[in-house]
């Protein structure tokens, strides 16, 4: 059986003053060693395997939920190969940035 890679951009919303410790927070409590990921200004886009991606998809959002804050998250998934999204933008995954450095670059 073939290899599926799963891509996933998803965006949290958090209804607080302090959304982006709480963000942040959660981005970086997560462990996304299985999986590549670019975070911008507003979202994050990973790539894996499916259980991968689900997996970690499902704990940032438990993550930020502990905040106790309402918390809403919106998620796209994909399936095929999404190298040239990293390609295309110069990025290299899995790059030893912070999430904070990533959303200021």
């Amino acid at each position: 059986m073939e290899k599926i890679n799963v891509g996933c951009r998803f965006t949290l919303s958090v209804m607080s003053d302090n959304f982006i410790d709480i963000i942040l927070g959660a981005l970086n409590e997560v462990d996304m060693s299985k999986v590549q990921r670019k975070t911008d200004r507003v979202s994050t886009f990973i790539e894996g395997t499916a259980k991968d991606v689900f997996e970690v998809v499902q704990a940032v959002y438990k993550s930020a939920g502990k905040s106790g804050k309402h918390i809403v998250l919106n998620a796209t998934f994909s399936t095929g190969q999404h190298e040239e999204y990293f390609e295309e933008r110069k990025i290299k995954p899995k790059e030893n940035m912070s999430s904070n450095q990533q959303l200021c670059a």
